[in-house]
């Protein structure tokens, strides 16, 4: 649940109006670097001092950097090693502001040329080109007051500060001379800042791999860029060495007539020599170690202080997909999860992240969908109940689902059966209470001995996973007495015994639903359930649980079984509860009562896809009303037909044929909730002995659904902005909205338009900067002839979207990334598969 919380957070976090961006961001990175750079080079002026008099005369200074000090002061005084301070300053305020202002700026624009996975995926090559590119213009401005600085540190006599030294350089040498050295400060300052910034980032990001950055404290952050910062600086410094002596020397004095910085260069090398050229090293070691952790540091804090350390871009998610990966009526031929391991790539290239498979337990016989409970424990490896494996296949084809499944980068639901147990191995008596079938909390008999298939000894398993057996006091109620041949409902008698005090009250309490009702008051089952849990996600690798008819058991043992499950295996776990009612208030409290670790299918809203597609007076700007997704949208889960509400069985739910497609483009293409399409709207649905159809029914959508998905994948992203409310004539049958797209996915987002009547218009804005781009249907159902329609915007940013008879249209970008994928190429017959 926790990750698709994050999924959801990060989405209106990367799409927050206000967010700090352009000039208001990047100004606040420059001024972060300004500061870092003209506060850490100015207060090491001394040590700069030193080890620029070491690089221009080491013959004299000869003494290392404590010696190099002491010589200085000695001889010309301590003001003497402050000389330059303020072009230093100056300079470096600059050249800061440019470099890391520059760097932020070129890594963004790499992200966004490139995208962020292609980016991340090639990050040192984005760390080294951003560097790159911010350097240059940040030595441009650098450059002049780096010579006033060498002119004043070799010749204190030039001039009595920056003002003058500029001056004086400016007046007799011209404006050339200030770029005398920018070869060897590119020389220098380029690969220096390559690896300053590529070291600092690879360090910074090995910590972070160890350490959860979002847990560590401002001082223990301030730590780590001081860390990063230190070993930047050594390798940045080894690096650049070399060009620092040469820009040291080629500063000293001005050229011989008629001598080019070309010549003068090679010929201050041929002087130099490779140990010549790492003179001052020791001081420059220092100096750069210490001025790039203190860097770093001053940066993440000024960054942090101004608001723009929050405000940086996070990556959008993906948006996920649930898939419901069965149907009531699947053949029993033991080859659905081979089924759906040859399915699993197509699912994954239309979008889908995550599907949720039936209950894969032992059922009561082969034929068992798996909702009649058997062994927990028993995934098809044991000869039980018929045979060994189940109605969906064996163990091992399970676990090959679920490795495949991980290898494609989708993850498993398990549909769990927690209220009860079926087709015990045995009878037990016990005393029982028969209580009225409409209201249970009414008693209509006195205690009387029954025998009841309470006994379960799971003899073909045996205690392996768990050695647990169950009887007659693990159970709360049964439907049937063996004794007299009776089915009623029997309330189990015994010491603390009785229903639920927290589940629903549908029927006066809903503790029982049918068969063997487990008590979840009783030691015993709570810890067996628990390990079970625990067990089969390990086993599993399971993402996630839809748990069945969750108000028919016991919601603080619930509570306490998702807690366990999280502790064990990662609070990311997905829980999802199937809880059937109309009014979304009763939804909210259970959530309420979950603390909102699950999330809840969204009846309601499945409830007036019927109403709307079976009424012409329906109106369509209301869909959403009453809904748990208005109400709740981070915890529903969002459908349009289901293994329950397919037709013929017992919450039967007809949404009208042609109001799907509409259906599921509200679920799939607008931000709210998490959809979660159905295997029969998407393979067609098989008739079984309660269906009022002979002949197996054709996917749903006229076989659109995968492109629906698919469209979710590539473009729903983005502020939502809804045409659902104006004075139009058709206001009530026609809606609309637009997505505008994140800055990493989307593009350019997508608008929406359908209508439950006639043919639909809505006139809406796409964004500023959009004149003249050309939108397409990537449904084809907007038609202009015998081609496709086009949408042309204008300069205002608006284009006229259509949509057809009760029909839905889904428009993007012609030239939108992706767009060369529709129609999708999606294969439904599934049952040649296997």
């Amino acid at each position: 649940m926790a990750s698709k919380i994050d999924e959801i957070k990060a989405k209106a976090e990367a799409n927050k109006p206000g967010q700090l961006s352009g000039l208001q961001l990047y100004s606040r990175f420059a001024f972060a670097g300004a500061v870092c750079c003209s506060v850490t080079h100015g207060a090491l002026t001394p040590v700069d001092v030193v080890k620029t008099s070491i690089q221009l005369d080491p013959a004299k200074y000869n003494r290392g950097l404590i010696g190099g000090f002491k010589q200085i002061i000695g001889e010309k005084g301590f003001g003497a090693v402050w000389t330059g301070v303020g072009p230093t300053f100056a300079g470096y305020f600059l050249q800061g502001a440019f470099k890391f202002g520059g760097y932020e700026f070129f890594k963004q624009q790499s992200i966004n040329a490139i995208g962020y996975e292609a980016a991340a995926n090639n990050r040192t090559a984005v760390y080294l080109a951003s560097s790159a590119a911010a350097e240059f213009f940040a030595d441009i401005a650098l450059c002049p007051l780096e010579a006033t600085r060498i002119r004043l540190v070799s010749d204190p006599t030039f001039a009595n500060g920056l003002i003058s030294g500029f001056s004086k350089i400016a007046k007799s040498e011209g404006i050339g001379a200030f770029y005398s050295g920018f070869g060897p400060i590119l020389f220098k300052q380029v690969p220096y800042t390559m690896a300053k910034f590529v070291v600092y980032e690879k360090v910074s990001e090995a910590i972070y791999k160890r350490v959860d950055k979002s847990t560590l404290s401002n001082p223990a952050q301030t730590a780590v860029n001081l860390g990063s910062g230190l070993i930047a600086g050594f390798a940045a410094a080894l690096v650049s060495q070399p060009a620092d002596t040469m820009l040291s020397k080629i500063n000293k004095t001005k050229g011989a007539p008629g001598e080019g910085t070309t010549s003068r260069l090679i010929k201050i090398a041929k002087e130099l020599g490779l140990r010549g050229s790492y003179a001052g090293i020791g001081a420059r070691l220092f100096m750069v170690g210490t001025l790039t952790a203190g860097q770093f540091a001053i940066y993440g804090d000024v960054k942090s202080a101004l608001g723009a350390q929050d405000e940086e871009r996070k990556p959008t998610p993906e948006n996920g997909t649930l898939f419901q990966a069965f149907e009531w009526n699947v053949p029993a031929d033991g080859k659905h999860w081979k089924r759906l391991i040859a399915a699993l790539p197509s699912l994954k290239h239309i979008g889908i992240s995550n599907i949720w498979i039936p209950p894969a337990c032992k059922a009561s016989s082969p034929e068992g969908n798996g909702y009649d409970a058997y062994d927990l424990y028993d995934l098809g490896e044991f000869d039980q109940k018929g045979g060994t494996r189940t109605k969906w296949g064996s163990f091992d084809e399970l676990k090959e689902l679920s490795a495949k499944a991980s290898e494609v980068g989708i993850g498993l639901y398990f549909d769990a059966v927690l209220n009860h147990k079926a087709a015990a191995d045995r009878k037990e008596k016990c005393q029982a209470i028969e209580v009225d079938s409409n209201d249970r909390t009414k008693e209509v008999s006195e205690p009387y001995e029954i025998e009841g298939w309470l006994g379960f000894d799971f003899p073909g398993r045996g205690d392996k996973y768990s050695a647990q057996k169950y009887h007659w006091y693990h159970f709360t109620g049964t439907d049937y007495n063996a004794a007299n041949e009776k089915s009623a409902i029997y309330k189990i008698q015994g010491e603390g015994k009785g229903w639920s005090s927290s589940v629903d009250k549908e029927q006066g309490n809903a503790d029982y639903m049918m068969f063997a009702d487990l008590d979840y008051s009783h030691d015993e089952v709570i810890a067996d359930v628990k390990n079970w849990g625990v067990w089969v996600t390990k086993t599993l690798g399971l993402k996630g649980f839809r748990l069945d008819a969750v108000q028919h058991f016991s919601e603080r043992f619930t509570n306490e079984w998702a807690e366990s499950l999280h502790k064990e295996c990662g609070s990311d776990i997905f829980l999802v509860g199937e809880f059937w009612v109309g009014e979304a208030s009763t939804l909210t409290e259970w959530l309420d009562k979950m603390h909102h670790k699950f999330a809840l299918f969204d009846a309601p809203l499945l409830y007036n896809f019927h109403n709307a597609g079976g009424t012409d007076s329906f109106d369509l700007r209301k869909i959403f009303d009453n809904t748990l997704v208005q109400s709740e949208p981070v915890n529903a889960v969002t459908v349009v037909a289901n293994h329950d509400t397919q037709p013929g069985q017992t919450v039967e739910t007809p949404v009208a044929d042609f109001f799907k497609p509409l259906a599921y483009a509200l679920i799939l293409l607008r931000p709210d909730g998490y959809p979660c399409p159905f295997y029969g709207d998407l393979y067609g649905l098989l008739p079984g002995p309660d269906t009022p159809f002979d002949e197996a029914a054709p996917p749903a959508c006229s076989g659109k659904l995968p492109d629906l998905v698919k469209a979710r994948q590539l473009y729903a992203y983005g502020a939502c902005e809804d045409y659902f409310d104006n004075d139009s004539p058709d206001a009530v049958t026609c809606v609309g909205w637009v997505r505008r797209g994140a800055w990493d996915r989307g593009e350019g987002g997508c608008a929406v338009v359908l209508s439950d009547a006639g043919p639909g218009t809505r006139r809406m804005f796409v964004g500023d900067g959009t004149e003249g781009q050309v939108w397409t249907d990537v449904l084809g159902w907007a038609r202009d002839g015998d081609g496709d329609a086009e949408v042309t915007i204008g300069a205002d940013g608006f284009g006229d979207f259509t949509c057809g008879e009760m029909s839905v249209s889904v428009w993007v970008r012609k030239d939108a990334g992706g767009r060369d994928q529709f129609p999708v190429k999606f294969d439904t017959d599934i049952y040649k598969m296997a």
